[in-house]
């Protein structure tokens, strides 16, 4: 018997590295694609829109906490249900995240559609030729479509399944660049890209949920009972806090920026932030391959906290060692990565990636 233990922690740990990666691929093809296409929507938009884009979908951010953290503790009790082979109780899980998301999402696009006009005048946003409404209303539905196929995409990742998921995500994201690029060549207009990319951020929640339901025999929507939403509160809204303290650096800047200095300011920051955030999340995202494995190995094997240690302190060191440097460098080449991706724009941008990356 322990010699089995053995073999299956072992087994676990062999796949918590090629796993990060394929968690990491999305987030790595999203910083590309999003450095690609930043000129495009400065030049298209005018840096006042960007900074007006990054201050709504932070609004939006904030407005989805009320879904608790359901959505990112999926993964975990899927990994939890499926060790011990209570596949209805993991399914009980993704449901309650998954309508969870879409009442939050929902909620959220109503309420900022009705009061986009004040909360324009509240954030003192510049929507001149635009429609306030509609683009937090849009922001809303983006951020409640994605919330929800993560939600979704948490069965195959606590099962240790992160090919097809990742492939998937990799392919959506491509797609959405080719979208972005169309609409705002054509329409040049960042109420139709923001109606845009909410119409695309359903269709990829739905296609996700039936991707899913395809390649998984056992997932199906279930009707949860209470031992399972219980516990699954108590583990998620005690994430809430490290959640908030993340929003607070990624997010709340870009809306102090925007209010106190001015929105093209708020531009700036969101532009600098999307490549040191995209650096600094290719260790942050292999955390979710992490997650559902020593899960597994906990309730299948009974791993003990040293062995958790172990583990932790190996995946730390691996991805320390390509992460750490990567960001130095992004840090130190800040001004000619600025120059080469945006042209003739502020210095500030170039101080700011280098001091995020710092931060990161």
């Amino acid at each position: 018997m322990a010699t089995s233990n053995a073999q299956g922690t072992s087994r676990q740990r062999r796949l918590v590295i090629p796993n990060s990666v394929m968690m990491a691929l999305p987030t790595i093809v999203a910083s590309i694609l999003g450095f690609a296409l930043a000129p495009v929507i400065v030049g298209r938009l005018g840096m006042q829109m960007v900074g007006l884009w990054a201050v709504a979908g932070a609004l939006a951010q904030y407005a989805l906490l009320l879904d608790f953290g359901l959505a990112r503790s999926t993964s975990r009790f899927v990994a939890f249900y499926s060790a011990k082979s209570e596949h209805d109780a993991a399914n009980q899980v993704v449901t309650v995240a998954a309508c969870a998301a879409l009442a939050m999402g929902t909620v959220a696009a109503i309420t900022f559609y009705f009061a986009g006009s004040a909360v324009a005048d509240v954030f003192k946003l510049p929507v001149s030729g635009e429609d306030p409404s509609v683009i937090l209303a849009a922001t809303a539905v983006t951020a409640g479509a994605n919330t929800f196929a993560s939600a979704i995409f948490g069965y195959p990742v606590g099962r240790q399944r992160m090919v097809y998921p990742n492939v998937f995500k990799v392919i959506a994201l491509f797609c959405s660049f080719a979208l972005s690029v169309w609409v705002l060549i054509e329409f040049g207009s960042l109420t139709a890209y923001a109606i845009a990319t909410a119409g695309f951020a359903v269709a990829y929640a739905l296609v996700a949920w039936g991707v899913v339901r395809l390649v998984e025999s056992e997932f199906r929507l279930s009707l949860p009972n209470w031992e399972v939403c219980s516990a699954l509160l108590r583990y998620s809204t005690r994430s809430q806090g490290s959640v908030l303290s993340q929003l607070v650096m990624q997010q709340t800047d870009k809306v102090i920026v925007g209010v106190v200095i001015g929105y093209t300011a708020a531009g700036s920051v969101e532009l600098a932030n999307r490549i040191s955030l995209g650096v600094a999340s290719v260790c942050i995202m292999g955390l979710g391959a992490l997650g559902p494995a020593l899960t597994k190995m906990h309730v299948q094997n009974g791993l003990p906290p040293r062995e958790v240690k172990a583990v932790v302190s190996d995946y730390a060191a691996t991805t320390g060692s390509v992460v750490a440097p990567l960001l130095v460098g992004v840090g130190a080449c800040s001004p000619l990565l600025v120059f080469v991706w945006l042209g003739d724009q502020p210095p500030t941008i170039a101080w700011l990636m280098m001091g995020l990356n710092l931060n990161y």
